[in-house]
């Protein structure tokens, strides 16, 4: 822990992970949740702060820290889920990235957040981004990602056989509209006048947009702009899906009903694309996609519906940078402009909520409450002096993360207080006889005296302890001796140890 923070270790209530202790923690000495410095406040197990590389996602005490921000469930933020449009996501360092398209699926304009937006079965993306499945005069199909040859358009025809090789012919290439060739390949037309008109031999001769479909040779009866004689002869435009069928310069078109339009260019399905849709919102192949969001185009417009998960609007430029601004930091933390700054901390967004970093020297997080941040002064709280929940005596008051006595009224009887402390000045050898009054090393406090207990004759080995001044009358290495032979018996002799019978010691 960096030296100009309060380390939460000195506090007994605050203990590492370990196998998660959820009932009332005042019958226990340790309070544990996974992954989590945890703190005992009015009898709950909380948490203090995350180990490093774990949060709180679900603000659930009881299951410690029990998330990582390299998830797709969790990523960068808590609750900042990872998913794009057909395809598969990952997280790295934090941030999203498609991993991968699902089958038919592609990322054609190469922009992350709207996924994987086209879908590869279409004619103008068949199989791949921007590949055509188109041919002259023909319809086509895109059959799961490949290009499949169905048949020549009304009036035409694939006289040189090459229709089906697609890219390699030149689709239908003959129209079937001439003596050698009137409604299918090679169908001549026979008699001394021969003319075909809607893909029908006769032997008279039709204005543009008339023939003879009957083919009584006698009169042009059939107007080839009709719907059912569209450009040629039982040529029928309709119905149509989602579409109103009109006849036009002798083919068929769709005129599509609000909300669709023919996006595979196959007048056979009508107007096929709803364009009321994320993929195809007012045009077809229109995303409808801003960064980091929900979206939805229920009107034909592109609208947001939410901001992703973790992700906020904060500039109020949708259309520019959708929502660009991640919600973990401490000034837009879990919401736009919503400052992280709490009091005696070092403050954390990590998890897109506002956390206890670590609290300021002398502060501690004893509530486990982050709104409240490192709430209690461990220098002057008499609620928690020095730890949390240490209590100061009533008679007593935090100073300095230590419980002090103010004045002689707070000791017992018999003390007095100094420097903070209820001393015995009879006896305290750092106060003396007065407060701050020391004994020298190898002295002793007796009866408010510095004594040297090994040569005092008043207080020789202990306090109180005096040497018989008849006999043993000196002190020595803390014991009574003899003074001289006088005070010894007669036939004793005075020596160092003490009196000793006989002539020498």
């Amino acid at each position: 822990m960096d030296s100009g923070k309060f380390d939460a270790s000195t506090d007994s209530s605050v203990v590492d992970s370990g196998p998660n202790q959820t009932s009332d923690c005042r019958q226990h000495t340790t309070c544990k949740l996974d992954h989590a410095i945890a703190v005992c406040s009015e009898g709950e197990c909380l948490i203090a702060a995350c180990e490093t590389g774990y949060v709180d996602c679900n603000d659930v005490a009881e299951d410690g820290c029990e998330a990582t921000l390299d998830s797709v469930e969790h990523c960068g933020v808590c609750r900042h889920g990872c998913t794009f449009a057909n395809g598969s996501s990952r997280c790295s360092d934090g941030t999203c990235e498609l991993a991968e398209c699902e089958m038919n699926f592609g990322d054609c304009d190469g922009s992350r957040d709207n996924g994987c937006e086209r879908t590869l079965t279409t004619l103008s993306n068949c199989g791949a981004c921007g590949t055509s499945c188109s041919l002259a005069n023909a319809v086509t199909n895109c059959d799961t990602g490949h290009c499949i040859f169905a048949k020549c358009s009304a009036g035409f025809g694939d006289c040189n056989g090459d229709g089906a090789k697609l890219a390699e012919g030149n689709g239908c290439e003959t129209k079937l509209d001439t003596p050698d060739h009137c409604g299918t390949c090679d169908t001549k037309c026979s008699g001394a006048t021969p003319y075909c008109s809607g893909g029908r031999c006769t032997g008279v001769v039709c204005d543009p947009g008339r023939a003879d479909c009957d083919n009584d040779n006698l009169m042009c009866e059939a107007d080839l702009t009709t719907l059912s004689n569209c450009g040629a002869c039982g040529q029928n435009c309709g119905p149509l899906s989602n579409a109103t069928a009109t006849c036009a310069t002798g083919q068929c078109a769709a005129t599509c009903q609000s909300g669709f339009k023919d996006c595979d260019n196959t007048l056979a399905n009508g107007c096929e694309t709803n364009t009321r849709t994320t993929s195809n919102c007012g045009e077809c192949g229109r995303p409808c996609t801003y960064a980091n969001a929900t979206t939805n185009c229920g009107s034909g417009a592109c609208a947001l519906a939410s901001c992703t998960s973790g992700y906020g609007d904060c500039n109020a430029n949708l259309t520019q940078d959708g929502c660009e601004q991640r919600l973990n930091t401490l000034q837009h933390c879990g919401n736009c402009n919503q400052a992280c700054n709490l009091a005696n901390a070092a403050s954390s967004c990590s998890s897109g909520s506002c956390q206890v970093g670590s609290c300021n020297t002398g502060f501690a997080n004893c509530d486990g409450r982050a709104d409240t941040g490192c709430e209690s002064n461990l220098v002057t709280s008499n609620q928690s002096c020095g730890a949390c929940n240490s209590a100061c005596p009533s008679n007593r008051t935090c100073s300095g993360g230590r419980c002090v006595c103010t004045s002689n009224s707070n000791c017992g009887s018999g003390q007095t207080c100094c420097n903070g402390a209820c001393v015995d000045q009879l006896s305290d050898e750092a106060n003396c006889g007065s407060c701050s009054n020391v004994c020298a090393s190898g002295s002793t406090c007796c009866s408010g005296t510095c004594r040297n207990l090994a040569t005092d004759f008043s207080n020789c080995g202990r306090c109180g302890d005096r040497c018989d001044s008849d006999k043993e009358n000196r002190c020595t290495n803390g014991e009574c001796r003899c003074a001289n032979s006088d005070s010894c018996p007669a036939f004793w002799r005075c020596c160092s140890s003490g009196c000793k019978f006989g002539l020498g010691c």
